[in-house]
């Protein structure tokens, strides 16, 4: 009986977290740069729970198109700095592997003229910016954030 009663529990948290989840995405999904622009309102807490949203986004191939179309925050390329802690990078990074599959992925490549020069899609794939930015990482005296960042180098 106390197996079950944990069960449920745990099925309830995970229902509320995934409709905390989705109350979050249509309160701010209409408004792509202030869905962005949270990561840089709140405090550390507040960074790491946005990006575990944005990465949920991303392992959904089918939001692929419309998170990518997204306006951002030119200051998005600045998560990409080793001054940052373990946590923080490891979820950029996952964000950009994530993105960067289903670009591959879905064909999105190929229609890159879609996509403004202030789009998720610019920032990550065709400025260049976040290749050097990952690239520069690889010296971060963190061997879990370089082995994230030598896993996600061979992706590209």
């Amino acid at each position: 009986m106390g197996r079950t009663r944990e069960a449920g529990c745990v099925a309830a948290g995970v229902v509320i977290g995934a409709g905390a989840c989705y109350c979050v995405y249509r309160l701010t999904w209409g408004r792509d740069e202030n869905f962005f622009a949270l990561l840089f309102l709140g405090n550390y807490f507040t960074k790491i729970q946005i990006m575990k949203l944005i990465i949920n986004f991303t392992e959904n191939p089918a939001m692929t198109r419309e998170l990518v179309s997204c306006k951002v925050p030119s200051e998005l390329i600045s998560l990409f700095n080793k001054e940052w802690d373990r946590e923080i990078l490891l979820n950029i990074l996952t964000l950009f592997e994530n993105i960067n599959d289903n670009i591959k992925n879905e064909g999105l490549a190929s229609s890159k003229k879609e996509f403004s020069r202030s789009s998720l899609f610019f920032l990550f794939k065709e400025s260049g910016v976040c290749v050097k930015k990952i690239k520069a990482l690889a010296n971060h005296n963190d061997l879990v954030v370089k082995v994230k960042v030598l896993k996600v180098l061979t992706k590209l």
